[in-house]
């Protein structure tokens, strides 16, 4: 019922326009117009191929970092945690130089409190094992 009411498409609709393209380029250019266009062409993609090459070259100085794996730092921790009872947090991170070392160590200390199997203190400066798990 709706759809017998609705007048829409006569209003507001024109009839298609019929339009009658030429495919052949008709515009006659002089042959040294064309060669600059070209060599234009040609130095914007030489430029774009230096400036490409060198956002390459700054990615693998970036990427060409040290990668520390979380299990690594975890394993570390436990290791100083049996040898020590409890150890300050701030000697996890002595000697680290490389940024993905500490944030390894971080997300280790975070996976271990998580699962239960250490215990920070109230103003989270030291580590111990959970003795109640």
């Amino acid at each position: 019922k709706l759809k017998e009411l609705f007048i829409g498409y006569d209003i507001f609709s024109s009839p298609q326009i019929k339009y009658q393209s030429d495919d052949e380029y008709s515009v006659k250019h002089d042959p040294s117009e064309l060669s600059k266009a070209l060599l234009s062409v040609m130095v914007k993609n030489i430029r774009a191929v230096k400036k490409e090459s060198k956002v390459n070259e700054k990615l693998k100085t970036i990427v060409k970092g040290k990668m520390v794996s979380v299990m690594s730092k975890v394993v570390f921790i436990l290791r100083k945690l049996y040898a020590h009872e409890t150890v300050e947090m701030s000697s996890l991170y002595e000697g680290m130089k490389d940024r993905s070392e500490r944030v390894a160590t971080f997300l280790a200390v975070l996976e271990l409190t998580k699962s239960g199997r250490i215990t920070l203190n109230d103003d989270n400066s030291e580590i111990s094992f959970n003795r109640r798990r």
